[in-house]
This record gives C-alpha cells, structure tokens and sequence, in this order.
C-alpha cells in the first residue's frame, strides 16, 4: 500500500502557493502535523 504525497502549507494559509510555503510529506505526517496542532 503506497502513501499519497501532500502539500503542506507551512504557514496555513491555503491561499499562499509560493513554494517557500510549501512542503511536500506523506499523507500520514501531513494529518499528524494537523492533529498536533489542534491539540496545542
């Protein structure tokens, strides 16, 4: 089972497309990234 590739929007603005604002990581981190920090 392959994992997907997101874009993740480092500073969370889904409106920012430039690629210093961008980072590519497996699907599982990307939702990891956001449940961490809805739990802060």
């Amino acid at each position: 089972d392959e994992e997907r590739i997101h874009l993740h929007h480092i500073d969370e603005n889904h409106a920012n497309w430039k690629k210093n604002n961008l980072e590519a990581i497996h699907e599982s981190c990307h939702d990891y990234k956001h449940m961490s920090k809805s739990e802060s």
